[in-house]
């Protein structure tokens, strides 16, 4: 069953000239063989189209998702950031934060009582990426909507982030203008300084360096915290062409620009405004020491490049997010740059009351399970009280190099059952 609500609103232009009309478009499956249950899928991305909402059916869960309020196709404006054209409408904004999900919700509930003549016993979100911001966010702004949360590579920090993503254009951005790759009209091609061949002759040295590191070699580096610089960055440096650049070595700037990326940003007062990368083989998209080892002749859709731009500036100049998942700083990073701490009712929509899952009302979301790709011994929830049993954070290993996206089908950290585990 699929609707809309608000359908039809006039938001302010994008552009002069150029109106905007939104609405929020929602779906929800009934199955016949109902297990008492409601699963509320997250988006990805910045939203914009209605995420799937079949993994779960055949196990008897009610499911629902929104496009949080805007359409990507309807609401594209290339002068105000194509995608992004819905930050330009504070409604939109509202609605992409957690109105449109609030609102779904309560349509999905309410069609859950016509049809099987009473409530569900339980009900979830589960989403990842820009779906773990909106499962984290739902813990605060909407305590009493689920009773469990499955939070999967959340999107937090955009503001620092972006921060990082940026140096690193600036990183690249010299690396392709010192290799002389610059477009028509003199910008430097960052897109074009890496090509597949080059990731994965990085991937495979972090391999070489880290992969053994947890007593097996199987393609997976397993112990992340225990793969630092110190290990990856001699095989590295035995990459570098002794002569003409081939696509069996790199050139001293690659790598050179390659540290630096992953180094990151370091203010004047030398503390990092973002965390440092983690190494990881898939970065060339590839997840075995055989594959990462075999060159391709071919260059990706974006020049196998390693990514260094943000989403579109109308969003994420307003959204600083701190919902509960804190990076913790004795092993992830020095000290953050202050700078950052200023807050705004814009940014301030993205995220929960107060930044931290101590906001909690008595009458709250029941469980919380957070996983993240390789990443997750960097991350703690924050909770206030005892939160024994309430909590937990888990690495998926199985997925390594790989962010998943909102339509990539179940988490490994519920049951068929409804039982977050």
């Amino acid at each position: 069953m699929t609707g809309t609500i608000s359908a039809g609103r006039v938001g302010e232009q994008s552009s002069p000239g150029v109106n905007q009309t939104y609405a929020i478009k929602w779906q929800t499956r009934l199955p016949t063989a109902w297990n008492g249950r409601f699963v509320h899928v997250g988006g990805g991305g910045t939203d914009g189209s209605v995420p799937a909402t079949t993994s779960r059916l055949s196990d008897g869960y009610v499911m629902a998702a929104d496009d949080s309020g805007h359409d990507n196709n309807a609401n594209n404006d290339p002068l105000a950031a194509g995608t992004g054209t819905f930050g330009t409408d504070p409604q939109a904004r509202v609605d992409f934060a957690y109105s449109a999900i609030d609102r779904t919700q309560q349509v999905a509930k309410g069609l859950i009582q016509l049809y099987y003549a009473e409530p569900q016993q339980y009900a979830y979100f589960e989403g990842c990426s820009m779906g773990g911001r909106e499962a984290m966010m739902v813990t605060q702004r909407l305590p009493t909507a689920f009773d469990g949360v499955v939070v999967g590579d959340p999107a937090f920090k955009f503001a620092s982030m972006l921060t990082h993503a940026i140096y690193n254009s600036q990183v690249l951005g010299s690396l392709a203008s010192s290799m002389g790759i610059l477009s028509r009209n003199g910008l430097p091609l960052v897109n074009n300084t890496y090509t597949n061949q080059d990731l994965q002759l990085i991937s495979k040295a972090v391999l070489d360096a880290c992969d053994a590191l947890d007593g097996l070699a199987d393609g997976i580096v397993n112990k992340p915290l225990q793969c630092t610089s110190g290990l990856v960055y001699p095989r590295l440096d035995a990459l570098q062409c002794t002569g003409t650049k081939t696509a069996t070595c790199l050139s001293a700037p690659q790598i050179d620009a390659f540290k630096k990326i992953y180094e990151g940003p370091v203010t004047p007062s030398g503390s990092r405004p973002y965390y440092p990368w983690m190494w990881d083989p898939g970065i060339a998209g590839c997840t075995s020491a055989v594959d990462c080892n075999t060159p391709q002749p071919r260059i990706s859709q974006r020049g196998g490049a390693v990514g260094s731009s943000g989403s579109s500036r109308p969003i994420w100049r307003l959204q600083r997010t701190r919902l509960g998942l804190h990076q913790q700083p004795r092993w992830c990073r020095s000290d953050r740059d202050r700078s950052d701490t200023a807050d705004s009712s814009r940014q301030r929509q993205q995220r929960g009351r107060d930044g931290d899952a101590d906001g909690l009302q008595p009458r709250s979301v029941d469980r919380v399970v957070a996983w993240h790709v390789g990443q997750v011994p960097c991350f703690g929830l924050r909770l206030a009280g005892d939160n024994d049993g309430y909590a937990g954070a888990f690495r998926e290993p199985r997925g390594q190099g790989r962010h998943l996206a909102a339509t990539d089908g179940r988490s490994v950290l519920a049951d068929g059952n409804g039982r977050l585990v």
